[in-house]
């Protein structure tokens, strides 16, 4: 595919000018064109992707698959001795990987594709912050609506059930009472069920995770008994549903994720089908760097420079050797948007001129804009794993190869019929708990995938495809508490990587060390799964030189680590000198530059990031057309 879509090519003028391609960028680039607006929509990467991006349960071996990937190496602590205690360290790199992915549709073509909308508190927190009731969840949850195409919870859908009867008449009478989307761009669905019934390690360690979360007396078991008796035990596992989205209940939860028919479904999709739908609107380039925003004065944003090439940014796998090329330049009529992402869209507005004046100084670029907050309150959950190995291999992956290029008898499965396993993100069942009986909503997410993972290392990724003794239970700890992340410039060359460092823990702002100690609880919770160890299965991570909780702290101290980076670029009220944008996306001090991606969250919302994402790039649609008369 040409680099360059569209009848106008690179020379034109554009409504909007639209920086990065993925889960922010992507959707409002296409919303846009389809509202008749003209689009350019600017990505760094190629159009292709690998064949490991196809294939949902190949998504680990995407993010390490060289052709899209943004190999970050990132620091958990300043003090570097502390960061050489995780055993993910990277020498040579100085630095835990992060992997990132270039391309069209961003990091949505390697992720887990898990898609699970933030509860509703995170959204009234916003609206609260920015005094705006539009921010309110109810008002947010009309764009989970629109983008939505569920697939696993129909209209009028009822499960059997004792009192299915019941649960019938008051669906009919409460038509959609989960407020799911069905004719959206983005298909969601449930991982097939069936999968795990023939293997009984696997079964065993569900139903002792269950019995676990009964023992805890946790609310959501309740719910779930109703949901049985009633009918209704679909809606009892979906953490998408409007009314577990406001109970808040703990309990089991089955996974959401972007698949449609065995397929990957991904921001790339609806791209590329909006180009074929509305060619005159929207333009594409790929392969193009942006190195910096243009101004028709001091603060009136009217366009971008960038570098024509592939794989120029120096954190790619394959980074060009060469030397830059020239710059040019593209303008908008109407505004520029940078969705570069939680690393990048910092970067690029320090590199225009607009962040911290001491950072600025220090590379010798020019202050436009003195804005202090851009690249600080960078922020991520914490994770951090149990992984099991049993006595024999799981009977599930026996003669599974994980490779594209070599066939196995799932592989012939999904390319025939698109099922199975390979149709799967491998995410196999989760718990929401909350790690302190005192909190309003569960903060932990604890869920199982065949396989060893303890997070992110080269080569991590073939660690877990080609084992097929492991079970690892994952814990993951939302609404973290700690605001002192930083994305800093290395120097002004634009194809440098930022330097990124999180802060965990004792570096960072929880004084009271609550996200240590929830993960701490959420290994506890898992180690009652009492049936693992019978038959010789032993845990190997944390293992057993960890024990007490003091023992455990510093196992999650040093091992922890997190995957959705975001909050760098702040919303915030007026009064608020760390607000990089009000509460429309723009970018204070300036006119004409909005940014809409993850990096302006005032906190990390949810559970996982993706969903609540293509919410951001839906209310910005309405924010902005309305703000341009449409």
């Amino acid at each position: 595919m040409p680099e360059t879509h569209g009848p106008n090519g690179g020379a034109a003028d554009y409504d909007f000018i639209i920086v990065g391609s993925g889960a922010g960028g992507g959707p409002l680039a296409c919303n846009l064109a389809r509202k008749r607006f003209r689009v350019l929509l600017i990505e760094a990467g190629g159009c292709d992707v690998p064949r490991t991006a196809e294939i949902p349960a190949f998504h680990a071996l995407a993010t390490e698959e060289p052709s899209i990937s943004w190999e970050y190496f990132v620091r958990h602590y300043e003090n570097e001795a502390r960061s050489r205690q995780d055993s993910k360290w990277c020498e040579a790199q100085q630095g835990i990987f992060y992997p990132r992915a270039s391309g069209l549709g961003g990091c949505t073509v390697h992720s887990a594709m898990i898609t699970m909308s933030g509860p509703a508190d995170d959204w009234n927190a916003i609206a609260s912050l920015v005094d705006d009731q539009s921010w309110n969840s109810d008002r947010m949850r009309d764009y989970f609506e629109r983008l939505e195409n569920c697939h696993y919870f129909r209209p009028g859908y009822v499960s059997p059930g004792v009192l299915g009867f019941v649960y019938d008449l008051l669906a009919k009478l409460r038509a959609n009472r989960g407020r799911h989307g069905f004719s959206g761009w983005l298909d969601t669905s449930w991982p097939d069920s069936k999968l795990v019934l023939g293997d009984w390690q696997l079964i065993g360690n569900l139903v002792a995770a269950l019995w676990a979360a009964r023992k805890s007396q946790m609310t959501g078991m309740f719910r779930l008994l109703r949901g049985v008796l009633l009918g209704s035990l679909a809606a009892q596992l979906d953490p998408n549903h409007w009314e577990r989205l406001r109970d808040r209940p703990e309990g089991p939860a089955l996974v959401p994720m972007a698949v449609q028919d065995g397929r990957r479904r991904s921001v790339r999709d609806y791209i590329l089908e909006t180009e074929r739908a509305f060619p005159e609107y929207l333009t594409i380039q790929t392969n193009k760097l942006v190195t910096s925003v243009l101004f028709r004065d001091r603060t009136t944003a009217c366009g971008v420079e960038y570098l024509d090439g592939a794989n120029l940014y120096r954190a790619h796998a394959k980074a060009s050797q060469e030397e830059s090329p020239r710059p040019r330049s593209v303008h908008a009529r109407l505004e520029v948007i940078l969705a570069a992402g939680a690393f990048n869209t910092p970067q690029l507005l320090m590199l225009s001129g607009i962040g911290p004046t001491c950072e600025l100084h220090k590379h010798d670029i020019s202050v436009r804009v003195p804005l202090p907050g851009v690249g600080r309150n960078l922020q991520d959950r914490y994770e951090a794993a149990v992984v099991w190995k049993m006595p024999e291999d799981f009977s599930l992956l026996k003669g599974l190869k994980f490779n594209p290029d070599e066939s196995d008898p799932a592989l012939e499965r999904w390319h025939t019929e698109h099922a199975g396993l390979y149709a799967s993100n491998g995410v196999l069942m989760s718990i929401l708990k909350k790690s302190r009986p005192d909190l309003l909503m569960p903060d932990l997410c604890i869920f199982a995938l065949p396989g060893f993972f303890k997070g992110y290392f080269p080569g991590y990724s073939k660690k877990i495809t080609e084992d097929k003794k492991h079970l690892t239970w994952l814990i993951l700890k939302a609404h973290t508490k700690n605001r002192r992340g930083t994305v800093c410039l290395e120097n002004a060359d634009p194809r440098t990587p930022p330097r990124i460092n999180f802060r965990y823990f004792s570096e960072g702002s929880d004084v009271e060390q609550d996200d240590l100690q929830a993960l701490v609880e959420g290994i506890k919770f898992v180690r009652q799964f009492s049936c693992c160890k019978p038959g010789g299965a032993t845990e190997v991570v944390p293992g057993g030189d960890y024990v007490t909780d003091e023992e455990l702290r510093k196992f999650v101290a040093s091992e922890a680590w997190g995957h959705h980076a975001s909050c760098s670029c702040p919303i915030g009220p007026d009064k608020d000198p760390m607000a990089v944008l009000d509460g429309s996306f723009r970018v204070r001090g300036t006119s004409g530059l909005r940014v809409v991606d993850a990096s302006a969250f005032p906190q990390i919302p949810g559970l996982f990031i993706a969903a609540n994402i293509y919410m951001l790039a839906e209310r910005a649609t309405d924010v902005i057309s309305s703000a341009h008369g449409r």
